[in-house]
Parts: structure tokens; sequence; C-alpha cells
């Protein structure tokens, strides 16, 4: 008998395996499915709520704080500072300039327990108007001094270079413009309302303001009277303000501050100016016998030369501080001027005046100051040949007339002494000098210095000693002189010659004894005359 048996267990064993792989296999791809969906599902909700505050699995957090207070909270430190830096790239679209975050902003890691997420668009959000943001700018620094911001170091040469276009002119090259004070820039972080722009950063240097009001002459004739009251300002600080202008020549279209202003830096300028300059003429005198004293006859007339002058005018902000004379070059010679003038003289004499001490209507000046203590005639030591004016050692002793010196130097009991030729045969003497005043040569004006008072020579006190001679003979000097009036010379400004100390013995003296008067005028001792009476020099 044939087991059978065994067969059929095998197939049912065969049957019953090839059931159970096809049951797993549909569980398994129920599973797959199941868990696709749920993926798809998750992947949906989170690409719509992705804004959606969410619960991490992270353990840390970071928060970006703003002053101490939380703005936003994100997962990671790299989140966070991704949404600083797009709210950064914001500002800097929107202001123009490169920004960064002042100190107040921070990104502290803290717990993810409980933490509640934002996404970085939200965090980016709400920074929006509270943070304050820095402009990375450069400071514009006048001697290591910061005065102002600009965007950056370009727009600071901008400005450097406005400034000098206001002082560049025709013949001033740019090496002749040039500041005195040291400009340098440095990276600087500031709030961008304090940044300058280019012709801000140039007003700031040239006048310390970033606006300057001007006005512009209008109309021919216009004065700073008038631009005062029409601004209703005061015109001190309109002169003030514009120190450089000549209110008397304003030209239509030129521009007048209105303001005062101090410039944050001093713009030195070196320009050559030529100009014409007017040369004086030099007049030539000719004494003349033919004409009288006091009558002068134009021969030629003189005429102005005129030089072409370079000068070096160095100005500093607009003010001329120096100048400098260059060249000077002739382009027309003068033409001197040729006058004779009369010498003849014909002495006036005041016949009562011997009698009088200070009165008289000659022609001559007094010579000094003082009283006189000697008169002109007999003494009795003898007969005195001058006049004798008593004043301090030092005083000032004055030519009585125009005229040549022709002696100045020590003669016997005359001391130091000067003789004047005044032409027409006329001296005057003048001795016991201190110093003198003159040299033999020098042509002297009435009220000239001659000398100092002094007491060389014979003589018992400090005094003048002066004569007239005419042709030769002394006469009574109260006879030629006239009026007195006060002899002023400021002796400090006189270049005075100090005589060597003389010790010979005098040669002649001032006293002239009776029978040499005698002899000289052909009289005998007893008809010596009071006065000689001088001759009229025609």
């Amino acid at each position: 008998m044939q087991d059978h048996s065994g067969l059929k267990i095998s197939e049912a064993k065969y049957v019953q395996s090839g059931h159970h792989k096809k049951h797993e296999k549909r569980r398994v791809h129920k599973t797959q499915r199941i868990v696709s969906t749920i993926a798809l599902m998750l992947c949906f909700a989170f690409l719509v709520f992705g804004s959606v505050q969410v619960v991490s699995a992270h353990t840390s957090a970071f928060q970006i704080m703003v002053e101490g207070e939380a703005m936003a909270t994100l997962p990671t430190e790299k989140e966070a500072k991704a949404a600083v830096a797009y709210y950064l790239q914001e500002q800097t679209e929107l202001l123009g300039y490169n920004v960064v975050c002042d100190d107040a902003v921070k990104i502290e890691k803290i717990s993810s327990r409980d933490a509640v997420y934002s996404s970085i668009k939200d965090a980016t959000a709400a920074l929006d108007g509270v943070v304050n943001v820095l402009a990375k700018a450069v400071a514009v620094c006048v001697n290591g001094q910061p005065v102002m911001h600009v965007a950056n170091e370009a727009v600071a040469r901008d400005a450097l270079e406005l400034v000098r276009s206001e002082y560049r002119e025709d013949g001033i090259m740019d090496d002749d413009i040039n500041t005195l004070e040291q400009i340098s820039v440095m990276a600087s972080n500031v709030l961008p309302e304090q940044i300058c722009n280019v012709w801000e950063a140039a007003n700031m240097l040239l006048y310390g303001k970033t606006e300057v009001q001007r006005h512009y002459i209008e109309t021919e004739g216009e004065t700073f009277e008038y631009i005062a009251n029409r601004y209703s300002l005061q015109v001190d600080d309109i002169k003030q303000a514009n120190p450089a202008v000549d209110p008397t020549n304003m030209a239509v279209g030129e521009a007048i501050l209105l303001t005062q202003f101090k410039p944050l830096i001093s713009v030195q300028i070196k320009r050559m100016v030529v100009s014409r300059e007017e040369t004086p003429f030099e007049t030539e005198l000719r004494d003349s016998s033919d004409l009288p004293r006091g009558v002068s006859v134009v021969i030629e007339e003189g005429a102005p030369g005129e030089n072409e002058v370079t000068t070096e005018v160095i100005e500093r902000n607009g003010v001329v501080v120096a100048q400098n004379r260059v060249s000077s070059v002739s382009v027309v010679d003068p033409v001197t001027k040729v006058v004779e003038r009369g010498v003849r003289m014909t002495v006036a004499v005041n016949r009562s005046a011997a009698a009088t001490v200070n009165l008289g209507n000659g022609t001559l000046g007094w010579p000094s100051n003082g009283d006189i203590s000697s008169r002109y005639g007999y003494r009795s030591m003898g007969y005195h040949s001058g006049l004798d004016i008593a004043s301090p050692m030092g005083s000032p002793v004055v030519a009585a007339e125009f005229g040549t010196v022709v002696f100045a130097q020590y003669q016997g009991s005359y001391g130091n002494l000067v003789k004047i030729d005044h032409g027409g045969g006329l001296e005057t003497w003048y001795s016991h000098l201190q110093a003198y005043a003159v040299s033999v040569g020098s042509k002297v004006e009435r009220g000239d210095m001659v000398g100092t008072v002094g007491r060389t020579g014979r003589t018992t006190g400090p005094h003048v000693h002066f004569e007239v001679r005419v042709n030769g003979a002394h006469c009574n000097p109260l006879l030629f002189l006239g009026a007195r009036s006060k002899v002023a010379v400021d002796t400090s400004q006189a270049e005075l010659i100090q005589p060597d100390e003389i010790t010979d013995e005098p040669e002649e003296d001032t006293l002239i004894e009776e029978e040499e008067l005698a002899e000289e005028f052909d009289l005998s001792e007893d008809e010596i005359p009071l006065d000689i009476e001088p001759p009229v020099i025609e």
C-alpha cells in the first residue's frame, strides 16, 4: 500500500508556506504607505505653516537681544546671525551706506526647554525700528582731531578739491594753494544722519558750517548798509564775514556772505600781482644872484615816472597777510623839476631893536631859546661882537636862514663854531657848541638844527654866541632878527657829531679891544658907537 500521506503532507506544507509569504508582503506594503502618507502630511504642514512657532528638539537655543530685551529666539546661532545680517542688508539698501549694529545688539545662548522659535523672516522683522544702525564712514581730521564724517575717503578728497577750487584763479597754480593744517581721515562708525555730503563737507572746511547764506550783488552801487537793511543784519557783522571784500567796489554777481564763519582750516595762496607804481620826480634847486631872495622861478616842470612792479601776495582765507616785492622795472623815467631860487638879499634892519630884548622886524630867525645874557656892543672887558643867549646844555641851536655850512670846527675862544653862508655877503656864526648837527657843505633851511648849546671855548656858562657878519664885518644881531618865536626841535632825532676835546689856547676872542674896533672902523676911541649899523646889501 502506497503511502501518499507524505506527499500530501508535503504539498500541504508547500501550499501553506506560499500563502504566508503573500500575506506578509501585503502587510509590509501597507505599512510603507502609512509612513509615506504621514511624511507627506508633515511636509505639507511645514510648507504651509512654516512661520508658525514650533517646539524644537535641540537642547540649546539662541536669542537676539537688544538692550537686554529678547527680540526673537532661533534654534541655532547660525540662524540668529543670519536674521541680523538680513536686517543689516535691508538697512544698507535703504540708507545707501554700509551699516553695522551698535553695541546694544547681542546674541545669547539659552536652554531650549520650553523655547518658542521664530523663523528668520520674523526675527528680521522684529528688529526693524528697534535696532540702531551705524554707518561705516570715515572721520575727517584736522591736526588729528575729528571735525566731521563723510561716507568714504573719496568724498573727503572731493570736498578738499571743492575747497581748492574756491581759491583757484587764473595764474594761480595748484602748488600755490596749500592748507596750513594737517588733514587726514580714519575709519569711523557713526549715525547715518551725522554723515556730510561733499558740499556740506566743503562748507564745513571753508566756513565751519554745513550751510552758508549768501547775497549776490544785483545792481551796481549796492552797499553793506543796503544788504544789512535787506536781511535785518548789522553792518559790522557783514564786514567781519567778508574781510576781503572792498565795499566801495562790489561787482554785479559777487557773492557776499551773510553769516560770520570760523573756518576749520586755513587756506593759504600765493599769487604774483603786476601793477604800475608812480615814482616821484626830483627837484633841482639852482641859486641865482639875479633873483631876490624869496623869489623862485620854475625853469622846467617835473613829471613823475612809472615803474612796473611785481609783488608776491600771500593770502590766508582771502585776507592778505604778506606782500613781498619781487621786482621793479622802470617803464617811464621821471623828469627832474628845475627851479632857480633867488639868493640876492636885501637886509631888513630894525634900528630901534638894539634897545629891545625880544622884538625885531628883521628877516633872520632866532637861533635858540633862552634869555639874552649879553648883548652886542661895548662891555667893560672890551667890545662884544655878538649876542649871547643862555640856554641849558644840549638845547638845540638852529639856522637863522637857509644857506650853506662853510665852517664847522673848533676856533679859539669861540670853541666849537659853525659858520653859515647865506649869500650876498651875509654870514651867521654859532659858537660855544657842545656838538655839531651839520658839517661843511651841508645845505640848511631856516630852523634846521646846526648843533647843541655848550660851553666850549672861553665862556662862563652854557650859551650860544650868535654873530651876524656882512662882507666880513660883524654887526648887531638884534638889527637883523625878526619877531621872536620858540625854537622847537627834537634833539633825540638828530644825528649829532661829538667833536674831539680841544685843549689849545684860544686864537681869537669874542671881545674886541677898543683899539682894534677903532682901527677896524677908522674911528677914534671916543667915537666908538654903541650900535654899528650894517650896510644894506642889494
